[in-house]
Protein backbone atom coordinates (compact mmCIF):
# COMPACT_ATOMS: atom_id res chain seq x y z
CA UNK A 1 0.00 0.00 0.00
CA UNK A 2 1.23 3.34 -0.54
CA UNK A 3 -0.04 6.89 0.53
CA UNK A 4 0.91 9.56 -1.23
CA UNK A 5 0.83 12.93 -0.45
CA UNK A 6 1.08 16.24 -2.61
CA UNK A 7 0.79 19.53 -1.42
CA UNK A 8 -2.51 19.82 -1.76
CA UNK A 9 -3.97 16.16 -1.93
CA UNK A 10 -3.68 12.84 0.13
CA UNK A 11 -4.78 9.29 -1.76
CA UNK A 12 -4.20 5.97 -0.97
CA UNK A 13 -2.69 3.66 -3.71
CA UNK A 14 -3.53 -0.53 -3.27
CA UNK A 15 -1.99 -2.74 -5.60
CA UNK A 16 -3.16 -6.19 -5.81
CA UNK A 17 -2.54 -8.79 -7.53
CA UNK A 18 -3.97 -11.93 -5.64
CA UNK A 19 -3.40 -15.74 -6.75
CA UNK A 20 -5.84 -16.16 -9.71
CA UNK A 21 -7.63 -19.24 -8.01
CA UNK A 22 -8.32 -16.81 -4.78
CA UNK A 23 -10.01 -13.67 -6.56
CA UNK A 24 -13.87 -14.67 -5.89
CA UNK A 25 -12.78 -15.16 -2.24
CA UNK A 26 -10.81 -12.16 -1.43
CA UNK A 27 -13.04 -9.68 -3.53
CA UNK A 28 -15.77 -9.18 -0.92
CA UNK A 29 -12.82 -8.94 1.56
CA UNK A 30 -11.14 -6.32 -0.46
CA UNK A 31 -13.88 -4.17 -1.41
CA UNK A 32 -15.42 -4.17 2.17
CA UNK A 33 -12.23 -3.24 3.55
CA UNK A 34 -11.91 -0.11 0.95
CA UNK A 35 -15.49 0.55 1.62
CA UNK A 36 -14.94 1.10 5.17
CA UNK A 37 -11.56 2.58 4.92
CA UNK A 38 -13.06 5.62 2.85
CA UNK A 39 -15.86 6.06 5.43
CA UNK A 40 -13.66 6.09 8.34
CA UNK A 41 -14.49 9.72 10.55
CA UNK A 42 -11.23 10.72 11.06
CA UNK A 43 -9.03 9.70 8.07
CA UNK A 44 -7.81 12.29 6.10
CA UNK A 45 -7.27 10.89 2.72
CA UNK A 46 -10.61 9.34 1.67
CA UNK A 47 -8.96 8.97 -2.24
CA UNK A 48 -8.76 5.25 -2.15
CA UNK A 49 -7.22 4.25 -5.76
CA UNK A 50 -7.00 0.29 -6.30
CA UNK A 51 -5.08 -0.98 -8.77
CA UNK A 52 -3.11 -4.31 -10.24
CA UNK A 53 -3.99 -7.24 -11.69
CA UNK A 54 -6.99 -8.79 -10.69
CA UNK A 55 -7.57 -11.50 -13.87
CA UNK A 56 -10.65 -9.56 -14.79
CA UNK A 57 -11.24 -10.24 -18.39
CA UNK A 58 -14.33 -8.01 -19.04
CA UNK A 59 -16.30 -5.22 -17.29
CA UNK A 60 -19.39 -7.39 -18.04
CA UNK A 61 -18.22 -10.22 -15.98
CA UNK A 62 -19.74 -11.26 -12.44
CA UNK A 63 -16.09 -10.59 -11.14
CA UNK A 64 -15.89 -7.02 -11.78
CA UNK A 65 -19.32 -7.02 -10.88
CA UNK A 66 -18.59 -8.17 -7.53
CA UNK A 67 -15.25 -6.36 -6.96
CA UNK A 68 -17.44 -2.97 -7.95
CA UNK A 69 -20.42 -3.95 -5.94
CA UNK A 70 -19.73 -1.38 -2.87
CA UNK A 71 -18.73 1.68 -5.39
CA UNK A 72 -15.42 1.16 -6.78
CA UNK A 73 -15.73 2.69 -10.40
CA UNK A 74 -13.07 2.94 -13.48
CA UNK A 75 -11.73 5.86 -14.45
CA UNK A 76 -13.86 7.16 -17.86
CA UNK A 77 -10.81 7.31 -19.16
CA UNK A 78 -10.27 3.57 -19.01
CA UNK A 79 -13.87 2.45 -20.11
CA UNK A 80 -14.12 0.48 -23.60
CA UNK A 81 -12.50 -2.36 -25.51
CA UNK A 82 -8.75 -2.08 -24.73
CA UNK A 83 -7.22 -4.96 -23.22
CA UNK A 84 -3.79 -4.81 -20.78
CA UNK A 85 -2.68 -8.50 -22.22
CA UNK A 86 -0.46 -8.47 -25.49
CA UNK A 87 -3.49 -9.58 -27.33
CA UNK A 88 -5.26 -6.45 -26.51
CA UNK A 89 -8.28 -9.00 -25.97
CA UNK A 90 -8.79 -9.19 -22.08
CA UNK A 91 -8.88 -6.71 -19.66
CA UNK A 92 -6.73 -8.17 -16.60
CA UNK A 93 -4.97 -4.78 -15.14
CA UNK A 94 -7.22 -2.29 -13.46
CA UNK A 95 -7.38 0.76 -11.78
CA UNK A 96 -10.28 1.73 -9.73
CA UNK A 97 -11.55 4.00 -6.80
CA UNK A 98 -13.94 5.65 -4.50
CA UNK A 99 -15.60 7.91 -6.87
CA UNK A 100 -16.65 10.38 -3.84
CA UNK A 101 -14.32 13.01 -4.76
CA UNK A 102 -14.01 12.87 -8.68
CA UNK A 103 -12.33 15.97 -9.69
CA UNK A 104 -8.70 13.96 -8.66
CA UNK A 105 -9.86 11.81 -11.70
CA UNK A 106 -8.52 12.99 -15.18
CA UNK A 107 -10.09 12.05 -18.39
CA UNK A 108 -6.87 11.37 -19.33
CA UNK A 109 -5.38 7.37 -18.81
CA UNK A 110 -5.07 4.44 -21.14
CA UNK A 111 -2.78 1.09 -21.80
CA UNK A 112 0.75 2.06 -22.75
CA UNK A 113 1.22 -0.53 -26.10
CA UNK A 114 4.84 -1.04 -25.69
CA UNK A 115 4.68 -4.10 -27.71
CA UNK A 116 1.99 -3.12 -30.94
CA UNK A 117 2.45 -6.40 -32.59
CA UNK A 118 6.21 -7.24 -31.96
CA UNK A 119 8.83 -6.81 -29.78
CA UNK A 120 11.20 -5.71 -32.51
CA UNK A 121 11.09 -2.19 -31.78
CA UNK A 122 12.28 -2.65 -28.01
CA UNK A 123 14.31 -5.32 -28.89
CA UNK A 124 15.77 -4.60 -32.84
CA UNK A 125 18.14 -6.86 -32.65
CA UNK A 126 17.31 -9.85 -30.64
CA UNK A 127 15.36 -12.83 -32.02
CA UNK A 128 13.01 -13.88 -29.33
CA UNK A 129 9.36 -15.57 -29.27
CA UNK A 130 6.35 -13.57 -28.18
CA UNK A 131 6.73 -16.05 -24.93
CA UNK A 132 10.32 -15.10 -24.41
CA UNK A 133 9.77 -11.58 -24.65
CA UNK A 134 7.02 -12.05 -21.50
CA UNK A 135 9.47 -13.60 -19.50
CA UNK A 136 12.08 -11.01 -20.65
CA UNK A 137 9.61 -7.86 -19.87
CA UNK A 138 5.85 -8.65 -19.45
CA UNK A 139 2.65 -10.40 -20.30
CA UNK A 140 0.84 -7.52 -19.69
CA UNK A 141 0.60 -3.62 -20.77
CA UNK A 142 0.74 -0.87 -18.29
CA UNK A 143 -2.52 0.97 -17.54
CA UNK A 144 -2.29 4.72 -16.91
CA UNK A 145 -3.96 7.83 -15.70
CA UNK A 146 -3.69 11.30 -14.66
CA UNK A 147 -4.59 12.37 -11.33
CA UNK A 148 -5.13 15.64 -10.59
CA UNK A 149 -3.70 17.49 -7.03
CA UNK A 150 -4.72 21.04 -7.45
CA UNK A 151 -8.42 20.16 -6.09
CA UNK A 152 -8.04 22.34 -3.05
CA UNK A 153 -11.82 22.54 -2.62
CA UNK A 154 -12.24 18.76 -2.45
CA UNK A 155 -9.43 18.64 0.01
CA UNK A 156 -11.43 20.88 2.23
CA UNK A 157 -14.49 19.28 1.89
CA UNK A 158 -12.60 15.80 3.29
CA UNK A 159 -11.63 17.55 6.31
CA UNK A 160 -14.67 18.96 7.34
CA UNK A 161 -16.69 15.63 6.08
CA UNK A 162 -18.56 16.89 3.48
CA UNK A 163 -19.67 14.45 0.63
CA UNK A 164 -19.80 15.58 -3.09
CA UNK A 165 -23.34 14.33 -4.42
Amino acid sequence: MIFARTITEAFTLRNVMPNRSRIPIRAPVLTDWIHKRSREQYLGDKDIILLGDLNIPKEDSDLFRAITSKGLRMPEALRGEHGSNLARDKRYDQILHDPKFVKSFTARGGVLDFYEGDHHALYPHVAMTKEELTYELSDHLPLWIQVGTDVEGEVLDQVVGVRAA
